[in-house]
Parts: structure tokens; sequence; C-alpha cells
């Protein structure tokens, strides 16, 4: 039988009418999940057996379970307000999931044989009934030691029970074993010979594998960074997940039962050993050192190799294929018979990812920045100078990695139209842009999105007409700034892992840009360049992307930007020369060539022509602010005491 909110009143209690349904009900099964406005569990017929109370938060008392005998599963998640529960005996199913008002465990059934305890904030467990066969201790974050387990336990779950420290003898006749994300643990016991589920994904301090049980079925260790050899893999095995393995560089012989394999990001890994005829499932994303691929089973029918930069040739491709993704693959050679090939298997319905090359527009974009550096090399002044390639690698990564996961492909291309039409007029932008671009070339995908980004704030800059306009543009570079600096200024706990920061600056970037737009401080006739949209593996931040961290770093923007001396201190202290190189161009270009001369006569006079071109920048950008820009009142008041904090330029790590 199952009961809805709406028959309870606000005072906590079942109607009338529900009260007497139940009590003439000869279910022995009774549902009041999701009732959130029960606050004392009535009275209930003796026959039930099974009780849900999930999701009650406001719940308080159930002392009358004491006169349920028959009683014999019980789940209590998130009954948050819930006060020492006495249980009866007869229960053999409990789920006290998330009843965080409970300190202290209360006295167990003798005859429990499941219990989940998921989290729950103690950091020692009680010694557990000797027939519980079935434990769950996830998200279990507090927890430093377990006691000595039940013999018979089958099924163990200590998920995200990240200061775990270390775990006593395991029961030999466990078959399932979840240690995702117990980051502190360093060392494993002796696995049970009759394991066949283990999950190790998360562990990064675990020091390696010694040996794996023979009947093993399904393996994950996703994110062993420090893993750099596997031992010998079970022949029993069907799943093996080795995602974001960085470290591991070769792979053992293949158990021929194997039907999904995940290797997406192991980056040191070079050559693939024979696939299982069996496979149906593979991911090689980012694997971006494999240069050869073996032969691809008949009965696959997913396979992903975005982001595989080297892999040379693509070998036959099987027909029960229904999933290919390509993008990235820039090196492959597609041939007339391997672009037939793929267009057969799109033809039967396969979904397929084409690599860029086979688009237009991004040919296009490609030939247009090549044509601009060329034009660049031309200039008798940059001829001396390296070729710009950072951008172009920026720009590579920027419209080739995770693709379908930011928008696709059209909107990418659109976003680097501006900074494309800037450099095809004046090449002389290449030099500024290829410096932003150097900081942004290493780690994960959401790296180059946020260097785009700051290049397009910079091509907003170059291209105003006048000093006041340029300043007006300069808001976007200096939110860009403002907001890596304000990442690093928050506390541990107020921020995802060093590994996910691009990730979060993306993310708090775009919040931050919707905002102001909303509140009409961005001109809207002039919206933002290469604004951050889509943003790839946000999952792992949106617990911290908080409203009010989002108004938080409002506030100090708002309080930065729209004052002209600590506006003016964000772009001297943070871009210094790239500013004035886009700002004040023929001031600079006087301040060169005044020391040219003497650079030829062989003089040493480099640090006195940088301190000239610092302090040129600094007075022209304090004058324009404090003259042009205050008398037509841009930046709304004059300029308020204090300057800007010291904001770092440094690349966020992804």
């Amino acid at each position: 039988m199952k009961t809805t909110n709406d028959q309870i009143s606000k005072e906590g209690l079942l109607s009338e009418e529900l009260m007497k349904q139940i009590l003439e009900t000869k279910d022995e099964s009774l549902d009041l999940s999701n009732c959130e406005n029960l606050k004392v569990l009535p009275k209930l017929s003796t026959q039930i057996k099974k009780l849900s109370l999930l999701n009650c938060f406001r719940l308080e008392s159930v002392e009358n379970l004491a006169e349920m005998t028959e009683i014999t599963s019980l789940d209590l998640t998130n009954c948050r307000n819930l006060i020492s529960p006495t249980l009866p005996e007869g229960i053999t199913h409990l789920i006290l999931a998330g009843c965080e008002n409970l300190k202290v465990l209360p006295k167990l059934p003798k005859g429990l044989t499941y219990l989940d305890l998921s989290d729950w904030e103690i950091q020692e467990l009680p010694e557990l009934p000797k027939g519980v066969d079935h434990l769950i201790l996830a998200g279990c974050e507090n927890l430093k030691v377990l006691p000595e387990l039940p013999k018979g336990l089958t099924y163990l779950d200590l998920s995200g029970c990240e200061n775990l420290e270390g775990l006593l003898e395991l029961p030999r006749g466990l078959t399932y074993l979840d240690l995702s994300s117990c980051e502190n643990l360093k060392v494993l016991p002796e696995l049970p010979k009759g394991l066949t589920y283990l999950d190790l994904s998360g562990c990064e301090n675990l020091e390696g594998l010694l040996e794996l049980p023979r009947g093993l079925t399904h393996l994950d260790l996703f994110g062993w960074k420090k893993l750099a050899i596997l031992p010998p893999l079970p022949d029993t095995l069907t799943y093996l997940n080795l995602a974001d393995c960085e470290n591991l560089k070769v792979l053992p012989e293949l158990p021929k039962g194997l039907t999904n394999l995940n290797l997406s990001g192991c980056g040191k890994l070079e050559v693939l050993p024979e696939l299982p005829k069996g496979l149906t499932r593979l991911s090689l994303s980012g694997c971006k050192n494999l240069k050869v691929l073996p032969e691809l089973p008949e009965a696959l029918t997913s396979l992903d190799l975005s982001g595989c930069y080297n892999l040379e040739a693509l070998p036959k491709l099987p027909e029960a294929l229904i999933f290919l993704d390509l993008s990235g693959c820039s090196k492959i050679e597609y041939k007339e018979e391997t672009i037939n090939r793929i267009k057969k298997l799109e033809e039967k319905g396969c979904i397929v990812t084409y690599p860029e090359q086979f688009d237009p527009d991004f040919r296009k974009t490609s030939e247009n920045l090549e044509k601009a550096i060329k034009s660049y090399q031309e200039i008798p002044s940059y001829q001396e100078m390296p070729k710009p390639t950072f951008v172009r690698e920026l720009l590579w990564h920027y419209l080739t990695r995770e693709v379908p996961h930011r928008g696709g492909l059209t909107d990418l291309i659109k976003s680097t139209k501006p900074f494309l039409e800037l450099v095809s007029k004046e090449p002389k932008n290449l030099k500024w842009a290829d410096q932003i671009a150097s900081l942004y070339l290493e780690g994960c995908v959401n790296q180059p999105v946020i260097g785009w980004s700051e290049i397009s704030a910079c091509v907003s800059i170059a291209e105003a007409p006048t000093t006041i306009e340029k300043i007006e543009a300069s808001k976007h570079l200096a939110t860009t700034i403002l907001i890596k600096s304000f990442i690093c200024d928050l506390k541990e706990n107020q921020k995802p892992a060093q590994d996910y920061e691009a990730e979060f600056a993306n993310a708090l970037l775009r919040e931050v840009y919707k905002k102001l737009h909303d509140e009409k401080k961005i001109d809207t006739k002039k919206p933002w360049y290469a604004m951050p949209e889509n943003i790839v593996y946000e999952h792992y931040i949106e617990n911290f992307l908080t409203a009010k961290l989002v108004d938080k770093a409002c506030k100090k923007i708002n309080e930065h930007i729209f004052s002209n001396e600590k506006l003016a201190n964000i772009l001297i202290n943070n871009y210094s020369e790239n500013w004035g190189q886009i700002a004040f161009p023929q001031e600079l270009k006087q301040i060169k060539d005044k020391y040219d001369e003497r650079m030829i006569k062989g003089e040493k006079v480099d640090k006195e022509r940088q301190e000239e071109i610092d302090n040129t920048i600094s007075k022209l950008t304090l004058q324009a602010l404090t003259s042009e820009v205050s008398s037509r009142s841009t930046f709304g008041k004059r300029p308020g005491e204090g300057g800007c904090e010291n904001c770092d330029l440094k690349r966020v790590r992804g």
C-alpha cells in the first residue's frame, strides 16, 4: 500500500481516512515514502512486514515500531530529524542512510542481514551482528577504521569513505567490493578468492595491485595516476575500466571474455595487445600516443577514438558498429576507400562523429590562420622572430577536443572569426596572441577554452577604435583575470580539486557573465566573444558552483572593473606590455624605435627600454581612465581608494 504527502496534515498527522485504510489493509507492505510532513509514526497494523519511510524529512519518532512484531524490512533513508529509534528484533533488512541527526547507531537486531548506513558522519563502527552479509557505508567521509567484519559478509560498499586509512582482513566469502574514492587508502589486504566485482576507482594513494582473484568479472581502476603496470588479468573478466590511468604504458594480455574496455585518457599508452573477439565497447579517447590499432573484433558496436591525435591509420571497421567517434584524429590519411567505409556504416545507422578535416569551415579557418602567420613573417621587424606556433596549437585544441560535448563545431568556429578577421587585417596582433596562447596548452580540454576566452577579450580591445572604447572593452579581460584570482583565494573546501580548476574557472566565468548581462552591466549590443557555454566534466564541479559563490564573485568584479583606478591596476599589473601592444601600439612603437639604434650599436638597454615601456603604459592607462572615461561617466563614479589585489595571470591548471 502506498500513500502520498497530501494525506498528511500540516501538524504531521495521518488523516483519519488514511489511518482507517492502513489498519484495515491486509497488505504486508506499506510505503510512506516522501511524506515530508509526517512527524510521528502512528500505530500501524502488526501484520506489516515491510515499511518504507524514505524521505520523511520531518519524522522525529518511530516509537510505535516496537509493537510491529512481524516487521522484517525497514527503510528510514533521509529521515533527518529522527531521534534514537528502538528497532524490533525481527528486522533483517535495515536502511538508515542519511539519518544525519542520529549520532549513535541504535541497538541493531541480532538477526540483521542487510545494513545501509550511507552518508553517516561516524568515525568508528561498532561491532556488527554476525549474520550481516550485505553492508553499505558509502559516503561515510569521516570513517577511519572498520571493526572485524562478519565472516558471512558477501557485499561491501565503502565508496566515498575518503578518510579510511586501512582495512583489516576481508571475509573469505566476499564477492562484491566497492572502494571507489577511498583517497587515503594506501594498502589493500589480500583479496578474497571468490571476489567477482572490484571497484578501486579514485584510490589515488594505493601502491599497486599484486594479484587479482581468478573469478573477477568487473574491475574498475579509473583515475589511478600512479598505476604503471597491471598484474595478469583473470580469464573471467568481462568489464575493465582503466580510464585516466595516466602513467600506464603497457597492457598485459587481455582476457578472451572481455566485452567492455575503457582506456580513455591513458596518454602514455603506445601499443595495444590483441583485442578479444567478443569485445563490444572500446574507448580510446585521449590516447594521444597511440599510433596504430590492432585488428578490431567483428562484435564491436562502440568505438571512441576522439583525441587520438597521433593515430596514423584506421584498420578495417566492424560492420556491427553503431557508434564511432573520430574527432581529433588529425593524422589519419582519409583516402576515398576509408571515407566510403565510414559512410557505409553511417547508412546502416551508425552514429559517426567525423574528424574536423571533413568540415569545410574548419579547413577554411585553418587556412586563414596560416595566411595570417605567413603575413606576420613578412613584416620586416618580425622576420627574425619565431613563428607564432602557440596560437596555432591553441586554436587546434580549441576546435578539436571534446567538440560534441562543447556545443558542436559550428558554434566554436563562429567564436574564432573575430580573432581571425583581426589578424588577417593586422598580423602584428599574432605576437600578443601567441604569448597568451603559450599559457594554455597543457592540461585538460578546458584549458584552451579559458585561453581562447582571454584572447577573444583582447580582440575586443584591439577592435575598439578609440581609447575610451578600448577601456570599456577591457572589462571582459579584467573579469577573466579576476575570476582566476578569485578562485585562487578560495579556501580548499570551497573549490574543486586542482585537476578541475579550469572547469571551475570556465563555469564561474559563464555564470558571472550571465549575471552581469542580466543586470545590464554589459553592453547588450556588444556581447563578449567566445564565452564558455557547455563545460566538459562540469558534473565534477557543479556542487561548488553555488548561487552564493557567484554573487560573491560578481561583487568583487563589480568593485574592481567599475572603479577606474582599480581597473587600471588590473590592466597594468597583469597585462603590462600586452595591454600596451593592444591599446597603445603607436606610443610603444615610438619607444622601441628610440632604442633600436642603440641596440644595433651593441648597447645593453633592455632594462632601461622595458622600464620606459612599463611607465608609459601605466601613465597612458591611468590618464585614459581618470580623464576621458570619467568625463563621459562610462564607469560611473570617480575612482575609489586602494588598488586591485595581486591578481596572478598564471595559467589555471586543469
